[in-house]
């Protein structure tokens, strides 16, 4: 081998710390592109090392072909130490994947059910509700499933025994008073068996006002609501684009009917959809 040749290769050899160095920068980027969710810095990451690694591999068998065996001896130190923050790199990288799933934020909605839910002896439903939403925001497995909005808070669940399928559906709503500042606060619950509407415990349209600490609780009636006039199991709801809270009730002889409202500010008024 010639000996500029063989000079070259050397060199090549001894910048086995630049490269382990590069390694080892390379995976804590990994890391921490990981951690924050960083797609381009992982994409960066994972190329950048392994590039580094097929230098230093290169590097290692110069090494052996030119007997620098100091050289030799730099890049196996640097491989091992790149190895090590590799293996841990893929640690973080496997855990993240199982972290828990990233839950929405609570807002307005979720206090009120969460301050609703912690009165004096609220209830069995209620107490399920306010476990269920803590595991939920936690991360860990939970009963039921949640839908959340700005204003609008769902729960539904679902048991089935004995062939009987019964589910359950609870909703949260607020509006805001246009002159005070205040909230109504809205709980529907819906029970089904089979599909089909059953009168549950539970079932009904219940009002509370909210002033951003407690919650106190009023009488449906007194804010414009009406129940269709036929005798029958009423579905009491609390989402739609048309109205803010419907009310459809029905029997074999008469069909169904259903009473739609709108908030104004101050109380419901009727609407003009069916």
């Amino acid at each position: 081998m010639k000996e500029s040749t063989k000079s070259k290769l050397t060199k090549f050899t001894r910048l086995w710390a630049v490269s382990m160095v590069l390694s080892i920068a390379l995976c804590i980027v990994g890391v921490f592109a990981c951690i924050y969710e960083h797609r381009t810095l992982m994409g960066i990451a994972a190329i950048g090392t392994f590039l580094m690694f097929l230098v230093m591999f290169c590097q290692l068998l110069t090494s052996i072909i030119i007997r620098r065996w100091w050289s030799l001896v730099g890049v196996i130190i640097g491989l091992v130490l790149s190895s090590i923050v590799v293996i841990c790199s893929v640690v973080v990288l496997a855990a993240g994947q199982y972290r828990p799933p990233k839950r929405e934020e609570p807002n307005d909605i979720s206090d009120i059910m969460l301050t609703i839910a912690s009165q004096e002896d609220p209830g069995e439903l209620l107490a399920s509700i306010k476990t269920a939403w803590q595991q939920y925001t936690r991360g860990e497995a939970y009963s039921g499933e949640f839908s959340l909005q700005d204003d609008y808070l769902m729960y539904a669940d679902r048991d089935e025994n004995q062939g009987l399928v019964w589910t359950d559906t609870t909703e949260f709503r607020s509006w805001d008073f246009q002159d005070q500042p205040l909230e109504l606060v809205a709980m529907a619950h819906r029970d089904y068996l089979n599909g089909e509407l059953a009168g549950g415990q539970y079932s009904g349209l219940t009002f509370y006002i909210y002033d951003g600490d407690t919650i106190e609780w009023v009488y449906t009636g007194d804010y414009g609501i009406e129940p269709p006039e036929i005798d029958g199991l009423i579905a009491f709801r609390l989402s739609g684009t048309d109205a803010d809270i419907t009310l459809t009730a029905s029997n074999p002889e008469e069909g169904s009917r259903t009473n739609s409202f709108v908030w104004n500010g101050s109380r419901f008024v009727k609407s003009s959809q069916p």
